[in-house]
């Protein structure tokens, strides 16, 4: 059965989980992945089967990118703010028994006004940068 996205909430916490503010009107979320890992290779020449070998590295966290209409609530105010600073990052999509939560601790990176056109809402995007081993919950 498919969730639907509409109903879904996007809150942030810049001291260290302790208080979550859900951020208003965002119309976007990108796509959330879990990150992308290196690899070391660790072929050495006594080989026998023409394969080279491999070992995990580091993994790359992804980018996470919100866009939405600007209010100039105090939530959206508080992402420019913590643009150079740590923060955590939740998502929560669904209801139960298929609700699905996301979260990572990210690094706000970018915070930017979008297009000002004549017969245009004033939006904003926000980026954010996954820097530690993001969890997904099912409940």
């Amino acid at each position: 059965m498919a969730t639907k996205a509409l109903g879904a909430t996007v809150e942030i916490s810049t001291d260290g989980g302790s208080t979550w503010t859900e951020i208003d009107n965002v119309k976007e979320v990108s796509g959330i992945s879990m990150g992308t890992y290196s690899t070391i290779d660790i072929t050495t020449l006594d080989n026998e089967d023409d394969f080279k070998k491999y070992i995990t590295g580091l993994a790359d966290g992804a980018e996470i990118e919100i866009t939405g209409i600007w209010t100039g609530s105090t939530a959206q105010q508080s992402l420019v703010s913590n643009i150079g600073k740590d923060a955590q990052f939740k998502l929560t999509v669904g209801s139960s028994p298929t609700q699905l939560t996301f979260q990572a601790n990210v690094l706000i990176t970018n915070f930017e006004v979008t297009d000002i056109t004549v017969e245009g809402v004033l939006g904003f995007s926000c980026t954010m940068k996954i820097n530690s081993k993001p969890t997904y919950t099912v409940s």
